[in-house]
Protein backbone atom coordinates (compact mmCIF):
# COMPACT_ATOMS: atom_id res chain seq x y z
CA UNK A 1 0.00 0.00 0.00
CA UNK A 2 1.41 3.22 -0.94
CA UNK A 3 2.12 5.56 2.13
CA UNK A 4 0.29 8.78 2.17
CA UNK A 5 2.65 11.73 2.68
CA UNK A 6 1.35 13.67 6.04
CA UNK A 7 -1.47 16.89 6.14
CA UNK A 8 0.75 19.76 5.91
CA UNK A 9 0.90 22.88 7.56
CA UNK A 10 -1.45 25.77 6.63
CA UNK A 11 0.74 27.12 3.47
CA UNK A 12 1.00 31.12 3.71
CA UNK A 13 -0.62 33.01 1.54
CA UNK A 14 1.41 35.13 -0.96
CA UNK A 15 2.97 38.44 -0.08
CA UNK A 16 1.83 40.59 -3.06
CA UNK A 17 2.42 43.78 -1.43
CA UNK A 18 6.38 42.84 -1.00
CA UNK A 19 6.35 41.57 -4.15
CA UNK A 20 5.48 44.16 -5.85
CA UNK A 21 7.24 46.49 -4.13
CA UNK A 22 10.37 44.45 -5.46
CA UNK A 23 9.43 44.39 -8.77
CA UNK A 24 11.48 47.09 -10.76
CA UNK A 25 9.16 46.81 -14.14
CA UNK A 26 6.39 46.75 -12.44
CA UNK A 27 5.42 43.37 -13.80
CA UNK A 28 2.58 43.13 -10.84
CA UNK A 29 -0.20 46.01 -11.04
CA UNK A 30 -3.27 46.83 -8.31
CA UNK A 31 -6.33 48.59 -9.15
CA UNK A 32 -8.98 49.11 -6.12
CA UNK A 33 -12.66 48.36 -7.23
CA UNK A 34 -15.05 48.93 -4.26
CA UNK A 35 -12.23 49.95 -1.78
CA UNK A 36 -10.69 46.68 -2.16
CA UNK A 37 -7.14 46.04 -3.72
CA UNK A 38 -7.10 43.44 -7.12
CA UNK A 39 -3.72 42.38 -8.48
CA UNK A 40 -2.77 41.70 -11.72
CA UNK A 41 0.27 39.79 -13.22
CA UNK A 42 1.33 41.41 -16.33
CA UNK A 43 2.30 39.04 -19.04
CA UNK A 44 5.85 39.15 -19.30
CA UNK A 45 6.05 38.05 -15.92
CA UNK A 46 3.08 35.08 -16.09
CA UNK A 47 5.44 33.85 -18.79
CA UNK A 48 8.33 33.90 -17.29
CA UNK A 49 7.69 33.10 -13.49
CA UNK A 50 5.35 30.00 -15.17
CA UNK A 51 7.97 28.53 -17.45
CA UNK A 52 10.84 28.38 -14.20
CA UNK A 53 7.70 27.16 -11.78
CA UNK A 54 7.34 24.66 -14.38
CA UNK A 55 10.78 23.31 -14.85
CA UNK A 56 11.56 22.98 -11.00
CA UNK A 57 8.03 21.57 -10.03
CA UNK A 58 8.82 18.77 -12.34
CA UNK A 59 12.35 18.25 -10.78
CA UNK A 60 10.69 17.58 -7.74
CA UNK A 61 8.30 15.23 -8.27
CA UNK A 62 11.01 12.90 -9.90
CA UNK A 63 12.30 12.59 -6.37
CA UNK A 64 9.66 10.75 -4.75
CA UNK A 65 6.76 8.76 -5.92
CA UNK A 66 4.21 10.09 -3.43
CA UNK A 67 0.97 11.85 -4.58
CA UNK A 68 0.91 14.89 -4.90
CA UNK A 69 -2.67 15.39 -3.31
CA UNK A 70 -3.85 13.48 -0.14
CA UNK A 71 -7.33 12.18 -1.11
CA UNK A 72 -8.90 10.96 1.64
CA UNK A 73 -12.29 9.08 2.44
CA UNK A 74 -14.31 9.92 5.58
CA UNK A 75 -17.52 8.72 6.90
CA UNK A 76 -18.10 7.62 2.98
CA UNK A 77 -17.38 11.16 1.95
CA UNK A 78 -13.38 11.95 0.15
CA UNK A 79 -11.98 14.79 1.01
CA UNK A 80 -8.34 16.31 -0.52
CA UNK A 81 -5.71 17.96 0.95
CA UNK A 82 -3.32 20.18 -0.59
CA UNK A 83 0.98 20.36 -0.23
CA UNK A 84 2.85 23.32 -0.54
CA UNK A 85 3.87 21.31 -4.28
CA UNK A 86 0.05 21.02 -5.58
CA UNK A 87 -1.01 24.21 -4.83
CA UNK A 88 2.18 25.38 -6.89
CA UNK A 89 1.01 23.33 -9.51
CA UNK A 90 -2.66 24.63 -9.27
CA UNK A 91 -1.19 27.79 -9.48
CA UNK A 92 1.07 27.65 -12.47
CA UNK A 93 -1.83 25.88 -14.41
CA UNK A 94 -4.08 29.09 -14.05
CA UNK A 95 -0.94 30.73 -16.70
CA UNK A 96 -1.43 30.22 -20.30
CA UNK A 97 2.33 29.87 -21.46
CA UNK A 98 1.17 28.06 -24.45
CA UNK A 99 1.44 31.92 -25.85
CA UNK A 100 5.06 31.92 -25.59
CA UNK A 101 4.75 30.05 -29.27
CA UNK A 102 3.24 33.69 -30.77
CA UNK A 103 6.39 35.85 -28.97
CA UNK A 104 8.90 33.48 -29.47
CA UNK A 105 8.44 31.45 -32.93
CA UNK A 106 11.55 29.49 -32.76
CA UNK A 107 11.31 28.22 -28.87
CA UNK A 108 12.09 24.91 -27.72
CA UNK A 109 10.79 23.56 -24.44
CA UNK A 110 13.40 22.64 -22.24
CA UNK A 111 11.92 18.64 -22.40
CA UNK A 112 10.74 18.79 -18.72
CA UNK A 113 8.55 21.97 -19.82
CA UNK A 114 7.58 20.50 -23.07
CA UNK A 115 6.26 17.05 -21.30
CA UNK A 116 4.26 18.64 -18.47
CA UNK A 117 2.19 20.99 -20.85
CA UNK A 118 1.48 18.14 -22.70
CA UNK A 119 0.51 16.22 -20.41
CA UNK A 120 -1.39 18.68 -18.69
CA UNK A 121 -3.62 19.33 -21.65
CA UNK A 122 -4.08 15.60 -22.02
CA UNK A 123 -5.79 15.45 -18.38
CA UNK A 124 -7.24 19.32 -19.60
CA UNK A 125 -5.83 20.63 -16.37
CA UNK A 126 -5.50 24.09 -17.74
CA UNK A 127 -9.47 24.45 -17.32
CA UNK A 128 -9.96 22.87 -14.22
CA UNK A 129 -7.15 25.16 -12.44
CA UNK A 130 -8.51 28.15 -13.96
CA UNK A 131 -11.83 27.98 -12.00
CA UNK A 132 -10.26 25.56 -8.73
CA UNK A 133 -11.39 27.84 -6.11
CA UNK A 134 -14.91 28.02 -7.12
CA UNK A 135 -15.05 24.23 -7.70
CA UNK A 136 -17.13 21.65 -5.52
CA UNK A 137 -15.31 19.20 -3.09
CA UNK A 138 -16.68 16.55 -5.27
CA UNK A 139 -15.29 18.57 -8.39
CA UNK A 140 -11.73 18.99 -6.32
CA UNK A 141 -11.63 15.13 -5.46
CA UNK A 142 -11.82 14.51 -9.25
CA UNK A 143 -9.02 17.23 -10.04
CA UNK A 144 -7.19 16.00 -7.71
CA UNK A 145 -6.63 12.36 -8.78
CA UNK A 146 -6.23 13.83 -12.52
CA UNK A 147 -3.29 15.76 -10.94
CA UNK A 148 -1.99 12.68 -9.61
CA UNK A 149 -2.93 10.45 -12.54
CA UNK A 150 -0.73 13.34 -14.52
CA UNK A 151 2.01 13.00 -12.14
CA UNK A 152 2.12 9.56 -12.18
CA UNK A 153 2.87 9.69 -16.25
CA UNK A 154 5.26 12.42 -15.65
CA UNK A 155 7.62 10.34 -13.75
CA UNK A 156 7.30 7.33 -16.08
CA UNK A 157 7.84 9.47 -18.98
CA UNK A 158 11.10 11.77 -17.74
CA UNK A 159 12.62 8.09 -15.80
CA UNK A 160 12.47 6.85 -19.58
CA UNK A 161 15.27 5.25 -21.37
CA UNK A 162 14.07 8.10 -24.86
CA UNK A 163 13.95 10.58 -22.27
CA UNK A 164 17.16 10.33 -20.28
CA UNK A 165 18.61 10.77 -23.97
CA UNK A 166 16.63 13.88 -25.22
CA UNK A 167 18.05 15.22 -21.61
CA UNK A 168 21.56 14.39 -22.35
CA UNK A 169 21.16 15.85 -25.84
CA UNK A 170 19.74 19.19 -24.43
CA UNK A 171 22.56 19.46 -22.34
CA UNK A 172 25.32 18.88 -24.51
CA UNK A 173 26.10 22.46 -25.80
CA UNK A 174 25.68 23.46 -22.38
CA UNK A 175 28.03 20.62 -21.54
CA UNK A 176 30.61 22.14 -24.31
CA UNK A 177 30.14 26.05 -23.28
CA UNK A 178 31.43 24.65 -19.95
CA UNK A 179 34.49 22.40 -20.92
CA UNK A 180 35.51 25.34 -23.39
CA UNK A 181 35.28 28.02 -20.48
CA UNK A 182 37.35 26.06 -18.10
CA UNK A 183 40.06 25.09 -20.44
CA UNK A 184 40.08 28.98 -20.90
CA UNK A 185 40.48 30.28 -17.21
CA UNK A 186 42.83 27.27 -16.63
CA UNK A 187 45.05 28.45 -19.26
CA UNK A 188 44.72 32.01 -18.27
CA UNK A 189 46.27 31.22 -14.54
CA UNK A 190 48.65 28.60 -15.86
CA UNK A 191 50.22 32.16 -17.46
CA UNK A 192 49.11 34.78 -14.80
CA UNK A 193 49.76 33.86 -11.24
CA UNK A 194 46.48 36.40 -10.37
CA UNK A 195 43.78 37.32 -11.96
CA UNK A 196 41.81 40.72 -12.06
CA UNK A 197 38.66 39.22 -12.24
CA UNK A 198 35.77 42.18 -13.61
CA UNK A 199 31.95 41.70 -13.90
CA UNK A 200 29.93 44.60 -15.85
CA UNK A 201 26.71 43.83 -16.39
CA UNK A 202 25.17 45.90 -20.22
CA UNK A 203 21.39 46.77 -20.99
CA UNK A 204 19.20 49.36 -22.55
CA UNK A 205 16.99 51.37 -20.93
CA UNK A 206 13.44 50.11 -20.90
CA UNK A 207 11.58 50.91 -24.23
CA UNK A 208 14.83 51.08 -26.54
CA UNK A 209 14.89 49.62 -29.96
CA UNK A 210 17.90 47.73 -29.41
CA UNK A 211 16.47 45.54 -26.57
CA UNK A 212 14.07 43.56 -28.56
CA UNK A 213 16.30 43.96 -32.27
CA UNK A 214 18.84 41.00 -31.89
CA UNK A 215 20.08 42.91 -35.45
CA UNK A 216 21.17 45.93 -33.42
CA UNK A 217 22.02 43.92 -30.24
CA UNK A 218 24.25 41.87 -32.09
CA UNK A 219 26.33 44.83 -33.55
CA UNK A 220 26.82 46.53 -30.32
CA UNK A 221 28.15 43.15 -29.20
CA UNK A 222 30.35 43.45 -32.09
CA UNK A 223 31.47 46.77 -30.59
CA UNK A 224 32.11 45.48 -27.22
CA UNK A 225 34.36 43.08 -27.97
CA UNK A 226 36.43 46.21 -30.41
CA UNK A 227 36.20 48.19 -27.57
CA UNK A 228 37.68 45.39 -25.29
CA UNK A 229 40.33 44.53 -27.65
CA UNK A 230 41.77 47.91 -28.78
CA UNK A 231 40.30 50.87 -27.39
CA UNK A 232 39.92 49.83 -23.32
CA UNK A 233 44.16 48.82 -23.54
CA UNK A 234 44.46 52.47 -24.33
CA UNK A 235 42.15 54.18 -21.89
CA UNK A 236 43.90 51.70 -19.14
CA UNK A 237 47.03 52.98 -20.04
CA UNK A 238 46.52 56.72 -19.93
CA UNK A 239 44.60 56.37 -16.96
CA UNK A 240 45.99 54.04 -14.40
CA UNK A 241 49.60 52.82 -16.04
CA UNK A 242 51.61 55.93 -16.64
CA UNK A 243 50.60 57.57 -13.02
CA UNK A 244 51.86 54.48 -11.62
CA UNK A 245 54.89 54.23 -14.01
CA UNK A 246 54.09 50.88 -15.62
CA UNK A 247 54.25 49.77 -19.07
CA UNK A 248 51.42 48.90 -21.39
CA UNK A 249 48.16 47.22 -19.45
CA UNK A 250 46.49 44.73 -21.43
CA UNK A 251 43.25 42.36 -21.55
CA UNK A 252 44.88 38.84 -21.06
CA UNK A 253 40.67 37.55 -21.10
CA UNK A 254 37.11 38.47 -21.86
CA UNK A 255 33.95 36.41 -21.77
CA UNK A 256 30.87 37.91 -23.02
CA UNK A 257 27.06 36.01 -22.46
CA UNK A 258 24.56 37.93 -24.47
CA UNK A 259 21.10 36.72 -22.88
CA UNK A 260 17.47 37.93 -23.43
CA UNK A 261 14.91 38.39 -20.84
CA UNK A 262 11.60 38.41 -21.12
CA UNK A 263 11.22 41.92 -19.25
CA UNK A 264 14.71 43.17 -20.20
CA UNK A 265 15.21 42.23 -23.76
CA UNK A 266 18.45 41.73 -24.85
CA UNK A 267 21.55 42.44 -22.30
CA UNK A 268 25.26 41.35 -21.37
CA UNK A 269 27.10 39.89 -18.80
CA UNK A 270 30.90 40.78 -19.26
CA UNK A 271 33.61 39.53 -17.49
CA UNK A 272 36.71 41.02 -18.00
CA UNK A 273 39.93 38.93 -16.78
CA UNK A 274 43.07 40.86 -16.31
CA UNK A 275 46.64 40.59 -15.01
CA UNK A 276 46.71 40.92 -11.03
CA UNK A 277 50.03 42.82 -11.17
CA UNK A 278 48.99 45.28 -13.71
CA UNK A 279 46.08 47.23 -11.82
CA UNK A 280 44.02 46.45 -8.83
CA UNK A 281 41.36 49.45 -9.53
CA UNK A 282 38.23 46.88 -10.60
CA UNK A 283 35.78 49.24 -9.90
CA UNK A 284 37.27 51.88 -11.87
CA UNK A 285 37.93 49.41 -14.80
CA UNK A 286 34.26 48.57 -14.67
CA UNK A 287 32.98 52.33 -14.58
CA UNK A 288 35.30 53.29 -18.14
CA UNK A 289 33.78 50.11 -19.59
CA UNK A 290 30.21 51.06 -18.31
CA UNK A 291 30.34 54.44 -18.91
CA UNK A 292 31.64 53.75 -22.95
CA UNK A 293 28.76 51.54 -23.57
CA UNK A 294 26.07 54.11 -22.43
CA UNK A 295 27.52 57.17 -24.43
CA UNK A 296 29.30 55.57 -27.66
CA UNK A 297 28.13 52.35 -28.56
CA UNK A 298 24.08 52.30 -27.04
CA UNK A 299 24.19 56.09 -27.73
CA UNK A 300 22.11 57.18 -24.39
CA UNK A 301 19.75 54.10 -24.12
CA UNK A 302 21.93 52.29 -22.33
CA UNK A 303 22.86 51.34 -18.94
CA UNK A 304 25.29 49.18 -16.61
CA UNK A 305 25.62 47.80 -13.40
CA UNK A 306 28.86 47.03 -11.88
CA UNK A 307 29.28 44.24 -9.68
CA UNK A 308 32.51 45.14 -8.31
CA UNK A 309 31.07 48.10 -7.11
CA UNK A 310 28.93 45.74 -4.81
CA UNK A 311 31.57 42.92 -4.02
CA UNK A 312 29.08 41.55 -0.80
CA UNK A 313 26.68 40.65 -3.38
CA UNK A 314 29.35 38.69 -5.24
CA UNK A 315 31.53 37.45 -2.87
CA UNK A 316 31.34 33.35 -4.06
CA UNK A 317 31.20 34.23 -7.31
CA UNK A 318 34.78 35.03 -7.42
CA UNK A 319 35.32 38.52 -8.71
CA UNK A 320 38.30 41.04 -7.49
CA UNK A 321 41.66 39.76 -7.15
CA UNK A 322 41.83 35.79 -7.37
CA UNK A 323 44.88 34.09 -6.98
CA UNK A 324 46.17 30.68 -8.96
CA UNK A 325 46.21 29.14 -5.63
CA UNK A 326 43.28 30.25 -4.01
CA UNK A 327 40.45 27.30 -5.31
CA UNK A 328 37.90 28.41 -3.40
CA UNK A 329 37.59 31.70 -4.95
CA UNK A 330 38.87 29.82 -8.33
CA UNK A 331 35.94 27.32 -7.82
CA UNK A 332 33.41 30.43 -7.09
CA UNK A 333 34.85 32.27 -10.88
CA UNK A 334 33.98 28.47 -12.45
CA UNK A 335 30.46 28.70 -11.31
CA UNK A 336 30.09 31.91 -12.54
CA UNK A 337 31.72 31.16 -16.31
CA UNK A 338 29.80 27.90 -16.05
CA UNK A 339 26.51 30.26 -16.15
CA UNK A 340 27.37 32.25 -18.66
CA UNK A 341 27.75 28.75 -20.49
CA UNK A 342 24.02 27.74 -20.33
CA UNK A 343 21.58 27.37 -22.79
CA UNK A 344 19.31 30.50 -23.88
CA UNK A 345 16.24 28.94 -24.42
CA UNK A 346 14.45 32.81 -24.99
CA UNK A 347 17.22 33.97 -26.92
CA UNK A 348 17.31 30.93 -29.07
CA UNK A 349 13.38 31.23 -29.57
CA UNK A 350 13.60 34.41 -31.54
CA UNK A 351 16.58 33.95 -34.26
CA UNK A 352 16.88 31.46 -36.44
CA UNK A 353 20.78 30.57 -37.56
CA UNK A 354 23.58 29.78 -35.98
CA UNK A 355 24.32 32.88 -33.84
CA UNK A 356 26.82 32.28 -30.99
CA UNK A 357 25.20 33.80 -27.40
CA UNK A 358 28.72 33.14 -25.89
CA UNK A 359 32.14 35.35 -26.76
CA UNK A 360 35.66 34.77 -25.25
CA UNK A 361 38.78 35.92 -26.17
CA UNK A 362 41.64 33.78 -27.25
CA UNK A 363 43.71 31.03 -25.56
CA UNK A 364 46.84 32.89 -24.35
CA UNK A 365 49.54 31.59 -26.08
CA UNK A 366 51.83 29.16 -23.58
CA UNK A 367 55.13 30.70 -22.89
CA UNK A 368 58.72 28.87 -21.13
CA UNK A 369 58.79 29.57 -17.14
CA UNK A 370 62.09 30.17 -16.04
CA UNK A 371 62.97 30.32 -12.67
CA UNK A 372 61.62 27.56 -9.54
CA UNK A 373 58.02 26.10 -9.60
CA UNK A 374 55.21 28.51 -8.04
CA UNK A 375 54.74 28.08 -4.29
CA UNK A 376 51.48 29.00 -2.48
CA UNK A 377 51.82 31.22 0.49
CA UNK A 378 52.83 28.84 3.60
CA UNK A 379 50.24 30.48 5.95
CA UNK A 380 47.73 29.71 3.66
CA UNK A 381 48.78 26.36 2.32
CA UNK A 382 47.52 24.65 -0.42
CA UNK A 383 44.31 22.89 -0.77
CA UNK A 384 43.41 19.11 -2.76
CA UNK A 385 41.96 21.13 -5.91
CA UNK A 386 38.46 20.11 -5.93
CA UNK A 387 36.64 18.70 -8.87
CA UNK A 388 35.96 22.38 -10.11
CA UNK A 389 34.29 21.19 -13.57
CA UNK A 390 32.02 19.02 -11.76
CA UNK A 391 31.12 21.21 -9.19
CA UNK A 392 30.36 24.81 -11.49
CA UNK A 393 28.47 22.43 -13.82
CA UNK A 394 26.16 21.36 -11.02
CA UNK A 395 26.24 25.06 -9.40
CA UNK A 396 25.22 26.35 -12.99
CA UNK A 397 22.33 23.92 -13.39
CA UNK A 398 20.47 24.94 -9.88
CA UNK A 399 20.83 28.61 -10.75
CA UNK A 400 17.83 30.54 -12.48
CA UNK A 401 17.07 29.97 -15.68
CA UNK A 402 17.44 32.09 -18.43
CA UNK A 403 13.61 33.45 -18.14
CA UNK A 404 13.86 34.23 -14.41
CA UNK A 405 17.29 35.81 -14.97
CA UNK A 406 17.48 40.09 -15.58
CA UNK A 407 20.36 42.25 -14.99
CA UNK A 408 20.35 43.37 -11.25
CA UNK A 409 19.11 47.40 -11.60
Amino acid sequence: MQTVPPRPQAIPSINFDAIRRSSKDSTIQSHSVDGNTHYKITEDYSLTDALGRIEFIAEELLKDDLPLFDVQVTAGKAGVYSTPLSTALIEVLKTDVTVIHERFPFYVYHPYIAVFMRLAQKYDLYHWASIYHSLSNNERVDVARRVNHMCEALRDECRSKAFKKSMKGHLALVRKNHKSLHRYIDALFVTYARLLVIRIDLDYLKGAQPARDWTQARQHRKQIIVFINKELPRLLQSEFAQAAGQGSIKVPGYVICAEYGADAGWHFHVTLLLNGNDSCRSVDIARLVGEHWNKQIAQGVGRYYNCNAHPSKYKSWGIGDVHWWDMEKREGLRVAIAYFGKADYYGNGLIQGNDRFLSRGGMPREKKKLGRPRSAPSRVGVPEAPDLQGTALRAALLLPRIWQTEVPF
